[in-house]
């Protein structure tokens, strides 16, 4: 009875997470603006739920729990990564309404001196970019 059980809710939760899945994909090519590479590091937007899972396991933080949101464009997760080792979790990022809201590493960690650079360029580049130029276009 139990493993019924269990094979129950996995099979909701893999169906929940298929519908959650088709809406990241929709949002996928108006996250592409966040790709961005900076001395060794690189930053891409999550691809599926199951990648945000996978990261809050192997960063031992809970990322996972945004994946409702993300699927909605209520937020933006963003994973840095080694350019050397672009499939293992370094850092992840939350971006909501433009701004920077968290990061974190390993067992929430905060950012190191190497993060915080390769965040400042990130920003400077891809998040204030448009301010500055609207600014200089009055």
């Amino acid at each position: 009875l139990y493993d019924a059980h269990q094979n129950t809710i996995k099979q909701i939760e893999y169906e929940e997470n298929k519908k959650l899945d088709e809406k990241i994909r929709k949002l996928k090519a108006k996250r592409e603006k966040y790709k961005f590479k900076y001395k060794d590091l690189m930053i891409r937007a999550a691809e599926s739920s199951k990648e945000l899972i996978e990261e809050g396991k192997q960063l031992n933080h809970c990322v996972g729990r945004y994946i409702k949101d993300f699927a909605e464009g209520e937020t933006n997760i963003l994973f840095i990564r080694k350019i050397n080792a672009p499939t293992i979790p370094f850092y992840t990022v939350e971006i909501k309404n433009g701004k920077v809201v968290q990061i974190h590493g390993k067992y929430n960690s905060n950012p190191t001196k190497e993060i915080k650079e390769f965040m400042e360029q990130f920003e400077k580049n891809k998040l204030y970019k448009k301010v500055k130029e609207v600014k200089e276009a009055c």
